[in-house]
């Protein structure tokens, strides 16, 4: 893949089959993907790929496996699950729980386009709840402690 290049459905990635792209940000891309062996076995889950052009340098990718040490300690019901991490070729990824839905964004441009919604308590009523549960996660992330105790300063 080039610097930011979309990777197409059916391109192996570790043990991972990409299903579809799902989003892109400035240090890694998300894919909806899936893990499967000759068992039967199969989990669909969110693979986050780092771009191939920051995987050459070693402070992101150093980077990106704090990311992934420190978003593997976390447990809380209101933060991903991080299932997997490991490198394939010269790149590494992260698979996470693949939480099915709309992003809270989306939510809010398509109830907020209708006049009804904007003026109802119900609209506003939920989305405080859904940033009242994401700061419950933020939370988690800066109780986070090592295992000598000490704070990890994470948020």
């Amino acid at each position: 893949m080039s610097n930011r290049a979309i990777a197409p459905a059916g391109t192996r990635y570790g043990p991972y089959e990409l299903i579809r792209h799902v989003a892109t940000g400035g240090t890694s891309s998300i894919y909806l993907a899936r893990r499967a062996d000759a068992s039967g076995f199969e989990k669909i889950v969110a693979l986050k790929l780092i771009h191939p052009y920051l995987a050459q340098h070693d402070e992101f990718v150093e980077l990106f496996l704090n990311e992934a040490r420190i978003a593997a300690k976390i447990s809380h019901s209101n933060v991903c699950p991080v299932f997997d991490f490991g490198r394939h070729g010269d790149s590494y990824y992260l698979a996470m729980e693949h939480i099915a839905g709309e992003s809270l964004a989306t939510i809010w441009e398509t109830l907020g386009r209708l006049p009804e919604a904007r003026s109802s308590h119900a609209f506003y009523s939920i989305i405080a709840t859904v940033l009242a549960d994401a700061c419950e996660g933020l939370h988690a992330a800066h109780e986070l402690r090592d295992f000598n105790g000490n704070p990890m300063h994470v948020v």
